[in-house]
Parts: structure tokens; C-alpha cells; sequence
């Protein structure tokens, strides 16, 4: 026995240890390693090694044979001589050339392996060294002997397509270049040799070997279809889609499903308009069409039977409505309808009516483009097939079946399509939009239609109320609610008159069949549906005094049930609605709904009559000036004398009084019905904050005048901040000792709800319900709520003081002094309610000062700014130091997810503060000085604010959230384009720094990529007059970075700088071909091992074939040496 045999015996006998699972790790670890070492070695040693290997029955060990010859030819190409590079080229044609490998997908590892190390090849040595290899891959494809090796010619090509135009993981620019530029030079004839070996495999029948050698090439062609120009497949075009078309209705191998793909990327093309004309009209002429839609419907007869013709079934239905939404886009360029059309629009309905959610919602996306479109919705075939859809369109806006039902066939396919009911409740929403979307657009056209359907709808309510499910309430009333409103925009508000009749009368029909109703929800239900008429109040205003008698008797009910509630609520909520709304057209009406506020008052719970000061809010716009302040007063009179009260100001003197006076310090009660003192306290704050709330909100500000609220709540004001106050020192240590054993802890804290809804907010889930429900009704959840509840009216109310009372509150002498307070007790709020108050109140107190009112503000700006910098700064720290190899605590996780939410808060508020309403995007080119706030400007002045800003914007550019890092940047690019004259080399050197690290942190995101690269070039050019050093040194500490590319960078820089013509991508460019070294890698660069590939001569015009005809792949091996 040789060496060589020892070598490979000892391969084999590593190969078979490596993939034992008995073997001991040490001893797996030095099998490894000893492949590695052969893989690195001598490449005369390991070569034919390799191919010994690939000798062997035992496929996993042939498989390590592959690997090593890949590897050499992905790493040491270059270095090895060209004799053992002809060795490799020869051994792996030889593999490719004797078909010894299965057509069917049990040697699938091993056609795998062949077609990456012949594309290997190619990407090093093809086409200039290899330029016939194309002419022998025709003469093998179109060799109808030829099976095996024809397949794998076709997969060898499409891997190739993959890596050079798919995926592009040639790393070589140059190279890359070449090798697209080849493969579209060979696109024509890859086409046209594809084609003609489809149509031999045709020809040869359903035999397994002309299917699977067809499916490879129909696969080749799925790759290529969706990227060619369209000039070229144009060319082609008609005989692709005809030898698809063929095999459209057959299964075998499933080769039926890939044709419909293929079929389905030609007409989901993303290309030229015009381009595409001629390839979307190829698809509608009469044989492609009819094959198309024979198909369809003969998998639709089956696909409830099998879930693989239901595949294919939704393959086909994918064609059909991509191909719709192309032909919209080339529409302008045909004019009139294609061929066909008729029939098209025809199997779209019938889809429109399938089972299948999934297939109706595509379907609907297509309906809702044509009825969008000018020129399509005007057609002949499209308004015939909008009359037989109209029909269907009720039961595509009611929610049916479930994954648990086992009664429709709606759920059969849902269980097909979707794990759990999140998905098919989110598509369901979906399909509805799209529906309502239709019903919108088709409004006007097919008005008599709707109105039609409508009236028949309605007195199918009217007359079997009591058997319709709230499914079909709800589906009406979102029907309704699409063709009324879009109905009164098409018309301008001035409907035809039997329209008008018709929802005057269905309007009465309704009312009236309420009345007779006695079941609570139903009557809710229907009262959803009566409310999509309100519009006609504006012209009918006859109609409103019966609704609001009938909203008044549903108040008057004394039953106290939840549904009876829940009703109160409803009817209270059309008040309002009503009248904020339509202003004008209750003035006539104003005193009948005062009284009926009076009359019901006594009749609802606190919280409903809070809700009923809101009305009387809304009324007080319609009064008179000069008697405004008298009805406010008797108004709101209850709730003021609340919150003058000994009791209130008795409860907010402390922190430890308020937690007493809501019961926090005693025993919790049984539950919220029990009346104690401490229910009674709570509910009375809860009713009388909501109210204040509320008519804070309805009540119109004059412009540059005060409100005249403010003349009733001026004197609150310094009790509403006390109360602010003691809720947030809730959580002092002190006040944490008073809470009685009976309550959690946690019950200052919050719930597991709201955990699980910041998981969902950064995890975009689909679903907000908290998966535990143990703390759902017990006494500390009840005060959870309730606090939330509190704090969420307190923290907006504060913020109208500046939103709604702002002409008198900054002007006040302690305003400053209320400010400070509220911002000398941050570090006690947690996280998840600080973004609330970031949002609701501090956002509103600074953004609404008045001119010349600034510096009340100033002090309060700076402590929370400065806060925030503290507490991002600490937060992102912590989370630094997790260890992420190691299973995350589910505290470490909530830190995380909530430290990003508040961040990405924190960043909107930035951003209203310092650019308010400008849009980002669109003011990129104009001068920061032009785009930043009156306020902005302001605070920018003070260097603590500034420094905090300054110091919070490089946090977030460097936090791990690059959604958090795209919201700050063009706050960074406003601010500091307009404060660099504050800048000294020490802020110099850490915001430059900084931003240069964040390339580190979020360079491998594309989108984040270019506005850092952006801001770099921004923070260079306008620092470096003052602070050219400064820069430089810093650049000089980049990897591969030398005297004379700092030099060249810094001149292009100063050339650009000097005009606006500069296009935005070319400074990118300058700035990241200096900064390269730092930028970050996407996660697969970061460990990817580089491949050299060999110089070549340049490619200066496609390569041509040499016109041999032989079918002998084996070369001339000087090319290659």
C-alpha cells in the first residue's frame, strides 16, 4: 500500500468518524481538523484525493470529496499550476459528462455539488479562457439522447445566473461585470436552446426523463425571465409562454406548478411600460389564455381534495392577478382592451366568489386596480363584470369560518394556508379593505346597483333582526360606511334625489325598527349600522330631533347591565360625534340636546357623564361669545368644585395621602363594586379627570386669543401639576414601604398586557393579547388600570395647558415654577409610561410656546433633555452588557424591546421639536438653517440643551436599533448643520467620531448606509474650515488610510462643497471609499472567507462560439494555464 493510499484511507476512516454520532468530540475535533489541514495542504496532495473520494459508494463520503475540490477552486485557484487546474477542469467535466447521477432528486447532493464547481470555474476562468463552453452546453441540451447531462447543463446555468445576477455573490466588481455582460450576450441563444429542448422533451411524451430534463429547463428559465430586457424576451416570448402553456395540465414531478411560476414571473415583471407591452399581450392571446384558464378551473374542481392541486391552483390564481396588474401598467400604450379580455375578467370572477380567503383577497387587489384605473373602469367588458360582482361583494366584507370550524369550506382552506387565526383574521382585514376599496370606486358608475342592494340588505334586517349574526352588522356597516362616504365625495356632497330617498328612507326604516328592538346588543348592532347614514343630516336636519330622542330614551334606561352599558356608551359617543361634526346643522338643535344632557344625566354612571361634558363642550362653540364662560361654568361647575375641594387638595398634599386616598395604603376590596370609600374616590377622580379632559378637547381656541376655559381651570392648574407630581413619586422608595402586603408591588408598575404589547411594537407580531391572563382581575391589575388610566388624562391634560390653554398658561408668573416641578421628579417614572409623557405633555408644553415666551420653557427643556440623555445613555449601556451566548432573562429581553421603543419615541419627539413639520426626504437639499423650528433654533442656543442633544443624537446613531438610528438622522443633519459655530475640537472630535462609529453599528443596512455617509460628508464640509486638524486626525486612525488619500479626500470634499450640482450618491461615494475599512459587513460578508479570483485579459466584446459541433466537452487545456 502507497502513502497515497494511507492518505486516502485515513480521509475516509476521518469523513465516517466526523459523522458518527458516537465519536468523541476531541476525537471529532482532530478529524476536522486533519480535513482541513488536506483542504489548506498541498494541492498535488489533496486533488486526487478528492476525486478517489468522489469514487465512493458512500455518498457522504463522496460529498467531502466535492468540498475539497470546491474549496480549491474557490481559494487556491490561483496558486495552483495550471496543470493541476486542467486536472480539476477535466475530473469535473468528466463527473458532469458520464451521467452517472440520478435525474430525480436522489442525487440531488451530488448535481449540487457538480454545478458549483463548474460554476466555480466559470466565475474564474469563463469566458475569455473558456470561450466554447456555451457551444458544447447547446450541443449537449439540444442532444435528445442526452438526459442526464442536458439536466445538468441547465442547472449549471442557472447557478450561474444566481450568483452572477440573482444574489451577486461575486465579490469582484470587475469580474462581475464580465460575467453579466456574458450572460447577456448568451441570453438569445440560452432562450432559444432552452426552448427547443422543452419542445423535444414535449415531443418524447410523459415519460419521467423528458419531464424532469423539461422542469430543469423551465427552472432555468424561471431564474431569467424576470431580469432580461424586454427587447429580448420579447423575441421569445411567444414561445416560451407556448411551451408552458403545454405542460400547464400535468402533474407529473410537479411540473405543472413550475411552468405557472414561470408564467406567473413574466407577468409580474418590474420593467419599461412600454417594454412590456408586447410580452403582456403575448399572454392574453387565445391559446395561452385558454390553456391558462382550462387549467385553472380544473384545479379549482379539485383543490378542496388536495392540498397540492390547491397549490397549484393559488400558482395559477398568482398568474392571473399579476398579470391584471400589468396590464394596467401598459395599459396607455395598448388602448383598448387585449384579447381575451372578456374571458380574463370573467375567470376573475369566478375567483372572486372561491372559497379560499387567500384567493379572494389576491382577486380583490385586481378588481380594486381596474375600478381605479381611467380607462379600464370605463370599458365595456369591466362594467359588465362590476353588475355580476356586485351581487357577491356582501359576503366578501362578513368575516366566515375559523381554523377550529369544521362546517365551511372557507375554514378547510384557511387550515391550508395559515397556522393560527392572527393570520387568517389579518388577511381577512385585508380582503375587506381591498372590498371596500372596490365598492368606493365603482360608487358612482354603479350607483343603482349599490342603492339597490342596499335597500334589499337593509329590509332583510329590518324584517329577520333577531336571526342576523354580528358578522353581517359588522359587514353592513363597513359596506355602508365605503359607499356612503365615497357616494357624498363623487356627487360633492349633492346626491341624486332617489339616492337621497333611498337613505332617507333606509335611515327611518332603521329608526324605527330600534325602537321596537328589546335585546341591548342587538339594538348596538343595529345602531353601528344607522349611524353610517349621519351625513344626511346636513340636508335632512328633520331627522335629527327622532335620533336624538331615541339616543335620549337609550339613556334613560335604568338597567344595570354591561350591555346596557356598553349602549349608553354608544349612544353617548353619536352625541358627540355628532355634535362636534356638524356644528351647524344642530345650532337649531343646540337647547333640545342640552336638555336631553340634563335630563339623562342622573340616568348614567360617572364616567358616561363625563363623557356627556364633552357634548356640552362641543355645544359651547355654538354659543355666543359673551355667554360662552356661563355655559362652560355650568358645564363643567361639578367638576371644578371637585378638584377645589379640602378632599382633593387633602389628597394631593403628598404623595402618601394621594396613595392613600385611592386606596393603595389599605386592604384591597373584593372587587371594583364593593362601596367603599376608596371605589368611591377613584371613580370620582377617574370621572372628574375625564371630563376635564375631554371638554379640553371639544372646546374651539380662538386663534391669538384666550380660551375661554382657561377663566374656569386657571385655578386648578397648580392642583393638576401637584397630581402629576404625586403620581410619579409613586414609585420613591419612601412611598413603595406604604403599600399594603395585599397589593403587589408591581402595582405601580405595569401589567403584563402591556409588556406583551412592547414586545409586539418592536416585534411588528400581529397580535396584542398577553398570553397571561393570571392578573387579569385580580385587585392589584384593577389599580394598575386604574393608575394607567389617571396618568394617561394628567399627562393630557398638562399638555393642553400648552395645546389649548397656551395664550394665558405661558404668560402666568409661576408657569416656569410649574414647569420645573414636573420636570424635578423624572428619574421615578418608569420607562413605558415616560414615553407617554413624552408624548402627550412634554412634547405639546415645548412645541406650543408662544413667541417671545421662550425662556418659560428654557429650564424645562434643559432637565428633560438632559434626563433623557442620562437615562438612554444608561439604558443602552445595560444592555450592552448582556450576554446574548447565553439564554436572555425575560428582563433582559423587556429592557431591550422597551429601551427601543423609547428611543424610537424619544426621536419623534426630537424631531417635532427641532424640525416640526417639514418632511425629511423632501427637504434634504435645502439649508438646515431654512428647515429647523422657531423653537429649535432657540433651544439650540442654550450649550446644556445643545450638549444633552448633541450627546443623545450620537447615542441613538450608535444604538442596536437601526430603526432608532434612521429616525435621528435627520435631526443630526439639522442640527448640526446649524450649530457648528458652537462646535470646539472637543465636540468636534466626539461627534465625528461618533458618527463614524455608527458606519460600524448600522453600515450593513442599505438604507441606513447612505444618509450616515450623507451626514459624514454634511459634518466634514461645514467643520472643516475651523477644525481641518481636528478632522484629519481622526481620518488618519482609519484602517489602510494614507497621507495622500486624505489629501485627495479632502479636496474632493472642498471641490463639492462649493456647488449644489453634486449629485447626493457621488458625495456618498467619496466619503465611503475613505471609510470603507470601518464600514460594518452584513452578516454574510462578516465571516465569509474572501475569494481571489484570477486576473484575466479585459473582456472587450462578447466572446463568439468557435462553431465546433462536437459533443465532447473535453478542452484544450492552454486556456487555462
Amino acid at each position: 500500500m502507497t502513502v497515497a493510499d494511507n492518505d486516502f484511507n485515513e480521509v475516509v476512516q476521518a469523513v465516517r468518524a466526523i459523522l458518527d454520532s458516537a465519536t468523541l468530540n476531541q476525537e471529532r475535533r482532530r478529524c476536522t481538523e486533519k480535513i482541513e489541514s488536506l483542504k489548506e495542504g498541498d494541492a498535488s496532495v489533496s486533488i486526487p484525493i478528492a476525486f478517489r473520494l468522489l469514487l465512493q459508494h458512500d455518498q457522504q463520503v463522496s460529498h467531502a470529496g466535492w468540498n475539497i475540490i470546491e474549496h480549491i477552486i474557490r481559494y487556491k485557484w490561483a496558486e495552483i499550476p495550471g496543470n493541476l487546474r486542467l486536472t480539476i477542469r477535466d475530473g469535473v467535466l468528466e463527473q458532469m459528462s458520464n451521467g452517472r447521477y440520478s435525474l430525480t432528486s436522489a442525487d440531488l447532493a451530488v448535481k449540487t455539488a457538480i454545478s458549483r464547481s463548474m460554476v466555480a470555474m466559470m466565475e474564474q476562468e469563463w469566458p475569455q479562457n473558456w470561450p466554447e463552453l456555451f457551444q458544447q452546453f447547446k450541443d449537449i441540451v439540444l442532444n435528445d439522447q442526452l438526459y442526464s447531462q442536458a439536466q445538468m447543463v441547465f442547472i449549471v446555468l442557472k447557478c450561474l445566473i444566481e450568483n452572477v445576477v440573482t444574489y451577486t455573490t461575486v465579490s469582484n466588481p470587475l469580474r462581475r461585470k464580465e460575467l453579466s455582460m456574458s450572460i447577456n450576450s448568451i441570453m438569445p441563444e440560452l432562450f432559444a436552446m432552452t426552448i427547443s429542448r422543452i419542445r423535444i422533451c414535449i415531443a418524447q411524451g410523459v415519460d419521467n426523463e423528458p419531464i424532469l430534463v423539461a422542469k430543469a429547463g423551465i427552472e432555468l428559465l424561471v431564474e431569467s425571465v424576470d431580469w432580461v430586457v424586454g427587447r429580448l424576451l420579447e423575441e421569445v416570448v411567444d414561445g416560451i409562454i407556448e411551451v408552458l402553456c403545454a405542460y400547464l395540465r400535468t402533474e407529473s414531478h410537479g411540473i405543472y406548478e413550475k411552468s405557472a411560476l414561470c408564467l406567473f414571473k413574466i407577468a409580474s415583471r418590474k420593467r419599461s411600460k412600454n417594454d412590456e407591452t408586447p410580452i403582456v399581450v403575448s399572454m392574453f392571446k387565445d391559446a395561452p389564455m385558454t390553456a391558462i384558464l382550462t387549467a385553472a378551473r380544473l384545479a379549482a374542481g379539485v383543490s378542496s381534495s388536495n392540498k397540492g392541486h390547491y397549490q397549484y391552483l393559488i400558482a395559477l390564481c398568482d398568474l392571473l392577478c399579476a398579470l391584471g396588474i400589468h396590464l394596467t401598467e401598459v395599459w396607455g400604450y395598448i388602448k383598448n382592451p387585449p384579447p381575451n379580455f372578456e374571458s380574463y375578467l370573467s375567470e376573475i370572477s369566478f375567483y372572486f366568489q372561491h372559497p379560499s380567503m387567500r384567493i379572494r383577497s389576491e382577486v380583490a387587489l385586481v378588481l380594486v386596480t381596474f375600478a381605479s384605473h381611467e380607462q379600464i373602469s370605463q370599458t365595456k367588458e369591466f362594467t359588465e363584470a362590476v353588475k355580476l360582482l356586485i351581487p357577491v361583494i356582501p359576503k366578501n366584507t362578513e368575516k366566515i369560518g375559523s381554523l377550529t370550524d369544521m362546517t365551511s369550506l372557507t375554514s378547510h382552506y384557511a387550515r391550508m394556508d395559515y397556522e393560527d387565526d392572527v393570520e387568517f383574521s389579518r388577511d381577512f382585514t385585508q380582503l375587506r379593505d381591498r372590498v371596500c376599496r372596490f365598492i368606493g370606486e365603482c360608487s358612482k358608475s354603479h350607483c343603482a346597483e349599490f342603492v339597490m342592494q342596499i335597500n334589499e340588505w337593509i329590509a332583510r334586517i329590518v324584517g329577520n333582526t333577531v336571526n342576523i349574526p354580528a358578522t353581517e352588522f359588522e359587514s353592513i356597516k363597513r359596506y355602508l360606511t365605503a359607499f356612503v362616504t365615497s357616494i357624498y365625495q363623487k356627487f360633492d356632497n349633492e346626491l341624486p334625489s332617489d339616492v337621497d330617498a333611498a337613505f332617507v328612507y333606509n335611515f327611518q326604516v332603521l329608526l324605527a325598527r330600534i325602537q321596537s328592538v328589546s335585546s341591548p346588543d342587538t339594538v348596538n348592532l343595529m345602531l353601528s349600522v344607522l349611524s353610517s347614514f349621519l351625513k344626511l343630516f346636513e340636508k335632512h336636519a328633520e331627522l335629527l330631533s327622532p335620533f336624538f330622542e331615541h339616543l335620549k330614551n337609550i339613556l334613560l334606561i335604568d338597567l344595570p347591565t354591561a350591555e346596557v352599558m356598553t349602549l349608553k356608551r354608544h349612544a353617548i359617543s353619536l352625541m358627540l360625534k355628532v355634535s362636534s361634526k356638524m356644528p351647524e346643522v344642530i345650532k337649531p338643535y343646540a337647547q333640545s340636546i342640552l336638555d336631553i344632557v340634563t335630563a339623562t344625566a342622573p340616568h348614567v354612571t360617572l364616567m358616561q357623564r363625563a363623557n356627556l361634558v364633552q357634548v356640552l363642550g362641543a355645544l359651547s362653540n355654538l354659543v355666543p361669545a359673551e355667554n360662552k364662560i356661563v355655559f362652560l361654568q355650568s358645564a363643567i361647575s361639578q367638576n371644578v368644585e371637585f378638584f377645589a375641594s379640602e378632599r382633593f387638595l387633602q389628597a394631593i398634599s403628598s404623595p402618601a395621602n394621594f396613595m392613600s386616598f385611592i386606596g393603595l395604603c389599605t386592604p384591597p376590596e373584593l372587587d371594583d363594586t364593593t362601596p367603599t370609600q376608596f371605589c368611591i374616590n377613584r371613580q370620582d377622580l377617574k370621572a372628574n379627570l375625564s371630563a376635564i379632559d375631554g371638554i379640553l378637547q371639544q372646546v374651539n381656541v380662538p386663534e391669538n386669543s384666550s380660551n375661554p376655559l382657561f377663566q374656569l381651570l386657571g385655578a386648578l392648574l397648580p392642583n393638576f401639576f401637584q397630581c402629576a407630581q404625586c403620581l410619579n413619586l409613586m414609585r420613591h422608595p419612601d412611598n413603595l414601604v406604604t403599600i399594603h402586603s395585599g397589593y403587589d408591588k408591581a402595582v405601580v408598575d405595569i401589567g403584563p398586557n402591556d409588556r406583551h404589547h412592547i414586545y409586539c411594537f418592536v416585534m411588528e407580531a400581529e397580535t396584542e393579547e398577553s398570553s397571561d391572563g393570571s392578573l387579569t382581575n385580580t385587585a392589584t391589575s384593577r389599580l394598575q388600570t386604574f393608575i394607567a388610566d389617571i396618568t394617561d388624562m394628567i399627562q393630557s391634560i398638562l399638555g393642553q395647558c400648552g395645546s389649548r390653554l397656551g395664550y394665558d398658561f405661558y404668560r402666568l408668573p409661576n408657569a416656569v415654577n410649574f414647569l420645573d416641578g414636573l420636570g424635578s421628579n423624572l428619574n421615578y417614572i418608569i420607562d413605558f409610561r415616560m414615553r407617554f409623557w413624552i408624548k402627550r405633555t412634554f412634547n405639546p408644553l415645548i412645541n406650543t410656546c408662544p413667541q417671545g415666551l421662550e425662556h418659560t420653557i428654557m429650564s424645562f427643556a434643559s432637565r428633560i433633555m438632559q434626563h433623557m440623555q442620562e437615562r438612554l445613555r444608561n439604558r443602552w449601556e445595560s444592555i450592552s452588557t448582556v450576554d446574548y451566548d447565553a439564554e436572555p432573562t425575560k428582563e433582559e429581553i423587556f429592557l431591550e424591546h422597551m429601551t427601543c421603543v423609547l428611543s424610537r419615541e424619544y426621536s419623534g419627539f426630537l424631531y417635532d421639536i427641532f424640525l416640526g413639520e417639514s418632511n425629511a426626504p423632501r427637504d434634504e437639499k435645502r439649508n438646515p438653517s431654512d428647515v429647523i423650528t422657531r423653537i429649535g433654533g432657540k433651544l439650540c442656543t442654550d450649550r446644556n440643551i445643545l450638549s444633552s442633544v448633541v450627546a443623545t443624537i450620537c447615542c441613538l446613531l450608535n444604538c442596536n436599533d437601526t430603526k432608532t438610528a434612521l429616525k435621528i438622522l435627520p435631526i443630526a443633519r439639522v442640527v448640526f448643520g446649524t450649530t457648528t459655530d458652537y462646535f470646539d475640537d472637543q465636540m468636534t472630535t466626539y461627534v465625528f467620531v461618533h458618527v463614524i462609529q455608527s458606519l460600524q453599528v448600522h453600515g450593513a443596512d442599505e438604507v441606513a448606509q447612505g444618509p450616515i455617509l450623507s451626514l459624514i460628508f454634511q459634518i466634514y464640509s461645514s467643520l472643516r474650515p475651523k477644525h481641518l486638524a481636528t478632522l484629519g486626525g481622526i481620518l488618519q486612525q482609519v484602517p489602510e488610510t494614507t497621507r495622500e488619500g486624505l489629501e485627495a479626500f479632502d479636496n474632493r470634499i472642498t471641490n463639492m462643497s462649493q456647488t449644489d450640482k453634486i449629485m447626493e450618491k457621488h458625495r456618498r461615494e467619496v466619503v465611503k471609499k475613505i471609510l470603507r475599512p470601518v464600514i460594518a459587513k452584513n452578516i454574510g460578508e462578516q465571516h465569509k472567507r474572501p475569494s481571489h479570483l484570477r486576473v484575466l485579459q479585459p473582456l472587450i466584446k462578447p466572446p463568439k462560439s468557435n462553431g465546433d459541433s462536437s459533443s465532447d466537452i473535453s478542452l484544450d487545456g492552454g486556456l487555462f494555464a
